[in-house]
């Protein structure tokens, strides 16, 4: 179940939804979480609930993930509160509502930014926690429009 039990498990996309779904499951089990999330204050509320209510070391950080620059300070964080990570659950997402017609440059990159890239950075970024620790996992949450296709949801 995602690393050795004592080991800390990453999660984007923390702050609400099956991200903090997620959460509090692990920690239910006794598992310290670090909940990633572009909404800061949910984040860190998030976290002080679930250490609260399962007395497991819980931290909220501010992330945004499809800023290149933005896992690395956030691994040191997770490491220094947490130590050893065995697991990451990739949550975060974003869809663009507004039909093949209103995708740009921008917003496309984006959502590739933060589905596909952040995604490989985690994984870079927890490389030797995750190799260190027999068992490690690396779930990536994806949309019910990877099988039904959305007009609407085009990337």
């Amino acid at each position: 179940m995602l690393g050795a039990p004592n080991t800390g498990v990453v999660i984007t996309g923390g702050a609400s939804g099956i991200g903090l779904a997620a959460a509090h499951a692990l920690a239910a089990v006794g598992r310290p979480v670090a909940l990633w999330d572009i909404n800061a204050e949910g984040a860190m509320a998030a976290a002080a609930d679930i250490s609260a209510t399962y007395g497991v070391s819980a931290v909220g950080l501010a992330v945004d993930l499809r800023n290149p620059q933005g896992v690395a300070p956030a691994a040191v964080q997770t490491r220094a509160a947490l130590g050893s990570v065995g697991g990451i659950v990739h949550g975060a997402g974003t869809a663009v509502q507004t039909g093949i017609g209103g995708v740009t440059p921008e917003n496309f990159d984006a959502g590739m930014a933060l589905h596909v890239r952040a995604l490989i950075e985690l994984t870079q970024a927890f490389m030797e926690d995750l190799k260190a620790n027999p068992g490690s996992a690396i779930v990536g949450i994806a949309s019910i429009n990877a099988w039904f296709g959305n007009g609407m949801i085009p990337i």
